[in-house]
């Protein structure tokens, strides 16, 4: 992600959530890594409907422009849900010197009412990574906390 930034000259965080969007459309999938430390995910580009599983297949990309505003839409919402769990992060490493993945996970969930914490523990990987790459927070031993200044 950090060499797509630097290649197309915009922030880490920018691309990140625009490649979301492609993500969420089944254009590219994302791929966790398997080594041991902190959770790293590459992007592949989805070459065939069949890599999906879920049945995408080039009729998508004929969509028509009311459906193409609609996925922007959910996309600007997906953003300010972001947004809105990523400063309850924050907010919770404050309070909380270092947690682990599955602790602040848990909070999330029980503490999140608007917009509801939905997601997986993978999908809050991903934005953890995110935070990480803003310079917001660090990773240290798979204890998450506020990156001193």
């Amino acid at each position: 992600l950090a060499d797509l930034a630097t290649k197309l000259n915009l922030p880490a965080e920018t691309v990140r959530r625009k490649i979301e969007l492609w993500v969420g459309n089944g254009v590219v999938r994302e791929v966790p890594s398997e080594s041991p430390g902190p959770m790293t995910i590459t992007y592949h580009v989805i070459e065939h409907a069949s890599e999906t599983g879920d049945g995408l297949s080039s009729d998508w990309f004929s969509m028509s422009d009311d459906e193409a505003e609609g996925i922007a839409s959910s996309d600007a919402l997906a953003q300010q849900e972001n947004a809105v769990h990523e400063n309850l992060v924050l907010g919770v490493l404050r309070n909380f010197e270092s947690l682990p993945l599955d602790r602040i996970h848990n909070m999330l969930k029980m503490f999140t009412c608007q917009p509801p914490y939905d997601r997986s523990a993978q999908e809050l990987v991903v934005m953890l990574n995110g935070l990480i790459a803003a310079e917001k927070i660090v990773c240290n031993g798979g204890m998450y906390s506020l990156k001193k200044n």
